[in-house]
């Protein structure tokens, strides 16, 4: 049955359940560390990643760099 629930969310959003939550939390993770200047692994902390390198990974797929180049590249916005 979680299949199935899988299989229809995907067709519905075009996108699995976990990339969705991957996809949210790398967001907030984005802001974290561009705004508030979270290191990486705080960052991962505080989105609920177990780790930094996993989250490093995730983060990578998702947006297609790591994350230690945000604020190398992305300006703090109030």
């Amino acid at each position: 049955m979680p299949q199935h629930i899988n299989y229809l969310f995907k067709q519905e959003l075009g996108i699995s359940p976990t990339a969705l939550l991957h996809l949210e939390h790398c967001k907030r993770a984005f802001l974290l560390i561009r705004n508030d200047r979270l290191s990486v692994k705080e960052a991962a902390e505080r989105t609920g990643f177990c780790d930094a390198y996993h989250f490093s990974k995730v983060f990578k797929k998702t947006y297609g760099f790591p994350p230690g180049l945000i604020t190398r590249f992305f300006k703090p916005q109030s």
